[in-house]
């Protein structure tokens, strides 16, 4: 699969990073916060052929989460900017255009301020804007059954395979969900 190297190079890189920091870490959150320049790198890594405007794109989410989310951090003292980043790079390891990139750095955005964070962001096309904003709002809301309690207890190979289909159509089919939750969970493991 063509996937399996950036996989692996996205182990690797956490492991790399674990090896070389000295700063304590919680258990739900074994690195530091990925760099913009990280997620570029491996943005440019996957698409070669992308534009400066993506790259300008990506740069300034990633300056607008970082001013929105400040240090706000979960229980376990992970803040909300290390995980949406360390989804984020998941995400673009698995080839996801800017707009995926936006949705996972942007996804944990109180939705009261949802769309006037957006709007602080020049979006390539407009129509993304809107479309983000929807995307966004529906990852927000939806609690999907089983995730918080690990794959493992899914019961037979028919269970899974009800669940993959729920969850491909509560997305719509929507590649950018079905990435996004793809690399959050993968966050969460």
């Amino acid at each position: 699969s063509p996937v399996v190297p950036h996989i692996t190079y996205h182990i690797s890189h956490i492991v790399e990073r674990l090896a070389t920091s000295d700063k304590p870490t919680t258990a739900a959150s074994p690195v530091e916060v990925v760099s913009c320049n990280e997620i570029i790198e491996m943005f440019k890594v996957r698409h070669r052929q992308c534009s400066e405007a993506e790259i300008k794109f990506i740069r300034k989410v990633y300056a607008v989460a970082e001013g929105e989310y400040g240090d706000i951090a979960f229980a376990d003292g992970e803040t909300y900017f290390c995980h949406t980043t360390s989804v984020a790079f998941t995400n673009t390891s698995l080839g996801a255009d800017a707009i995926s990139i936006a949705i996972s750095l942007l996804h944990k955005v109180a939705a009261d301020r949802l769309k006037d964070v957006l709007s602080a962001i020049e979006f390539i096309n407009e129509d993304d804007a809107g479309a983000t904003f929807n995307i966004i709002k529906n990852i927000q809301i939806a609690i999907l059954p089983y995730l918080g309690k690990g794959i493992d207890i899914l019961g037979t190979e028919t269970t899974l395979s009800n669940y993959q289909n729920f969850i491909g159509q509560w997305a719509g089919g929507d590649h950018r969900i079905l990435s996004h939750i793809f690399a959050d969970q993968m966050h969460a493991v």
